[in-house]
């Protein structure tokens, strides 16, 4: 009889790429993995703490799936440390989870071993994580507390990585950390993004390689070149967090706006389909209505083709947690409302000038008639076909119907 698990992920890019390993190593190990919660032994639930909503929904999935099946163990692990009778093991070190469900349930009687996880993941687009830690203390995160200072992955073992998910069939490798711009700083010699980009480039046969989230002071000259090679998707997920400068430097960022604008000049004339999306936080303690407006008329001159809105969530132990001139939750969620609203109109513009391009599109899966992809600019196609398209990349001229509204 199969011992099953159950894996639910909240939070960042990361935290899949770290919840495909743990699933890797208990399929390695002879558990079985379900989609059904009635059928699981055990649950796992890879959390988050960047906010207090993450913080509480982490608790509230922990209730629900002990609910859904109360003779099942539960082992908790990543940045939120959720303690509730509900949860059976915290697991601080997610490389310890095999060891972890083999005390609580016993050696699994499954001898399905296999690296393969097609049965548990889409197999389009691999997550390959290359670093993880950060030290910029900016004064709303706890990220630093929770993940420490930055640890790059050896570039031997994301060569090796990457590797392995083009024999798994991924055509895309999405490289996924904390604070991926300070890749190799931490390493002996002088490694840097760019030169792991260039090795792996150079070293697998990979057709699409992606960056995940990027801070804009490491976004180098030497980066900014290497995206001449058909095979780096065109699309940056450049952290923003506020187009005012100076509420930019309450947060303690590394930047001013001038310095985030320069890059998209450098990109957007030498490749003019190329994206930009990113986060910003609304409401930050002391964000005046001036400050508010040129963070929405920032957004406008960029012209992004996505942007996660985030209200400014206080947490304990930050320096902003502490700042005078709190903003109070109304007008947080009105701020939130009109920039969604220009962010809105920005993507409909950038998707407009798309029209009548041609772009490679990786389809993933099928809804109704229509088979959904990603561009290497990360813009969202859709088209009707009645073959087989899955992991397949394809050339689409894009139009009003082809374009997927997110």
């Amino acid at each position: 009889m199969s011992t099953c698990f159950y894996l639910h992920t909240l939070g960042c890019r990361l935290n899949q790429a770290e919840s495909n390993k743990i699933a890797e190593d208990l399929l390695s190990a002879g558990f079985v993995f379900t989609r059904d919660r009635e059928e699981a032994d055990l649950f796992i639930i890879n959390t988050c703490s960047v906010t207090h909503k993450a913080d509480r929904e982490s608790r509230q999935i922990a209730r629900q799936l002990k609910r859904s099946n109360p003779q099942a163990k539960v082992i908790v692990t990543g940045c939120s440390q959720v303690t509730d009778k509900q949860i059976d093991l915290y697991v601080k070190n997610k490389s310890e989870i095999v060891t972890a469900a083999v005390k609580l349930l016993g050696e699994p009687e499954s001898n399905n071993r296999t690296h393969n996880l097609f049965n548990y993941n889409q197999r389009t687009r691999a997550l390959v994580k290359i670093q993880t830690g950060c030290n910029n203390f900016c004064t709303y995160c706890v990220v630093p507390y929770l993940r420490g200072k930055p640890q790059s992955v050896e570039v031997d073992k994301v060569i090796r990585d990457v590797s392995l998910k083009e024999k798994q069939g991924f055509k895309e490798v999405v490289l996924t950390g904390v604070n991926i711009g300070k890749y190799g700083r931490d390493l002996a010699g002088s490694q840097n993004l760019a030169g792991l980009l260039k090795q792996i480039l150079a070293e697998t046969n990979i057709k699409r390689l992606r960056l995940s989230s990027i801070n804009p002071e490491n976004i180098t000259d030497e980066l900014i070149d290497i995206f001449a090679d058909q095979r780096m998707c065109q699309h940056f997920h450049l952290s923003l967090q506020s187009g005012s400068d100076s509420v930019l430097a309450r947060m303690g960022r590394q930047y001013v706006t001038e310095d985030y604008l320069d890059i998209v000049k450098k990109l957007s004339p030498e490749y003019p389909n190329f994206t930009f999306t990113t986060d910003i936080i609304v409401g930050f303690p002391g964000e005046t209505a001036a400050e508010f407006v040129e963070t929405c008329d920032f957004v406008k001159r960029i012209g992004f083709l996505k942007v996660h809105i985030f209200r400014y969530s206080q947490r304990e132990g930050t320096k902003a947690a502490e700042m005078k001139n709190q903003i109070d939750e109304k007008a947080k969620k009105e701020r939130a409302k009109i920039l969604a609203d220009i962010c809105r109109a920005s993507e409909g513009k950038f998707k407009q000038k798309m029209l009548g391009q041609e772009l490679k599109v990786l389809f993933e899966k099928k809804v109704d008639n229509y088979w959904q992809g990603v561009a290497g600019n990360y813009l969202k196609v859709q088209i009707k076909n009645d073959d087989d398209l899955e992991n397949k990349i394809l050339c689409v001229k894009i139009n009003e119907e082809n374009l997927l509204l997110s």
